[in-house]
């Protein structure tokens, strides 16, 4: 299942727009206040459709579908004591196998009404029954998941009752493959469920030697987007997990920065998902998986050497997959072909943005102006070319208002270039010839 087109009417900040995304990588530019994560939320309520009848425990914050918040319905504020609200419409299409193969949806909510209708929703809601009918057979499911910017810090604890007191699930029960979709759309992680997961199939393989296809399909996903990574295991003392890099160094997740443990997080929790739907293609379950997965600033926290590679290791780690992200990267934009570039603030590139320089996408997809110096330095370029013009007119200092203002911004600035030998010889060679020395 991928997402084809979507309409947002009256969403949060969205007046009325429509949107088209091709079925491998999109990345949503713009500048902020453009509506980027708004376009991920909308697109969420689609994914969070076709699975709300049944017993999948999905939602956010443990609903039955992703529902509207309160604060995602436009307002229209006409006075200060006059705010009006709109009616929330979304609709679009899933495309099933291929762009043949598509199924329409549409929900609503009418001012003052209380949840989102679904009646324009029921082929969507029919393709969910059927997913429920392959799920004792050997046929794939859909992968959903969208991770937010609170994907580092939210954590979801399983938690059952012993001798009336709750504590935390530490092992893998034996579930359904809608384990799946557990909390796909919900804004926290679920770090400790794979965890919970990969240990306890680890310990299964060491004591009864079970079948390691997931397992290696798992290990695989991780090893394929952390470059330094050459195997990972749980370390059950630690109670973590340990990756093993070039120079046979052991390292627990929990000692990485933000950056590591966000892409790990995020591969993680992708290919347990996938595992977890279609356990039946064994070591091949992460790659030949389908369906969407939804990332707000897939940027957060990477080094740019990171944000040069991330698209294309998401590429080859989960091939049959869609994404749809969010970036103010310029790193992200270079790595990206045209059409996989959807800009709010609007234009579409007018070539492949792998073939520019930063400097070019800065100033080209990202509309920051001369973006190879700082505006520090745009602005002395700025007083210094004033000031020369000036003294080519025959105005000084001694005589001129302006000139002599401007010449006491660049002594100033004299100050702050001093360490710029070729800066401070032009500037006292302009003023010894001002003066006529």
């Amino acid at each position: 299942m991928k997402i084809n087109n979507i309409h947002i009417e009256n969403f949060k900040g969205i007046e009325n727009r429509d949107f088209e995304f091709n079925s491998q990588f999109n990345v949503l530019i713009g500048e902020n206040g453009t509506g980027k994560s708004s376009i991920l939320d909308a697109i969420s309520i689609g994914m969070g459709t076709f699975l709300m009848n049944t017993t999948a425990s999905f939602g956010l914050k443990g609903t039955k579908s992703r529902p509207l918040l309160k604060d995602e319905i436009r307002k229209v504020i006409i006075s200060d004591d006059n705010i009006e609200f709109s009616d929330v419409i979304l609709s679009g299409t899933f495309c099933i196998e291929n762009i043949d193969d598509c199924i329409s949806w549409k929900r609503e909510q009418k001012v003052g009404a209380k949840n989102l209708t679904v009646r324009d929703a029921t082929d969507l809601k029919k393709y969910g029954r059927e997913v429920l009918d392959k799920l004792k057979t050997n046929e794939d499911l859909p992968l959903i998941a969208y991770h937010t910017t609170g994907r580092l810090w939210g954590q979801i604890y399983e938690k059952i009752k012993e001798g009336g007191k709750e504590k935390k699930i530490e092992y893998e029960r034996i579930g359904s493959r809608l384990d799946g979709y557990y909390a796909c759309l919900d804004p926290r992680s679920i770090e400790q469920k794979f965890l919970n997961w990969f240990k306890t199939y680890e310990d299964n393989i060491l004591k009864f030697n079970k079948d390691k296809a997931l397992y290696i399909a798992f290990k695989n996903s991780i090893t394929s987007m952390v470059p330094d990574w050459q195997e990972i295991h749980f370390h059950w003392g630690l109670d973590d997990l340990l990756g093993k890099d070039h120079n046979e160094k052991w390292t627990p997740l929990r000692n990485f920065s933000d950056g590591y443990k966000g892409i790990i997080s995020l591969t993680a929790d992708i290919a347990y998902r996938a595992i977890k739907l279609n356990p039946h293609l064994g070591e091949r379950a992460v790659l030949d998986t389908k369906g969407i997965v939804l990332i707000d600033e897939i940027d957060m926290h990477l080094h740019p050497k990171w944000q040069k590679r991330i698209v294309d290791d998401l590429k080859e780690t989960f091939p049959n997959i869609q994404f749809i992200v969010t970036t103010h990267s310029p790193f992200i934009i270079q790595s990206l072909r045209a059409e996989e570039v959807i800009n709010l603030d609007g234009g579409t590139p007018n070539e492949d943005p792998f073939t520019k320089s930063i400097e070019e996408i800065a100033e080209e997809e990202m509309d920051v102006e001369n973006a190879h110096r700082s505006l520090r330095f745009n602005k002395y370029q700025e007083i210094a070319a004033k000031y020369f013009d000036l003294i080519e007119q025959g105005k000084k200092s001694n005589d001129d208002i302006a000139t002599n203002e401007l010449k006491k911004e660049l002594d100033s600035l004299e100050l702050e270039f001093n360490d710029d030998p070729v800066y401070v010889a032009l500037m006292q060679a302009e003023r010894k010839s001002e003066l006529g020395v």
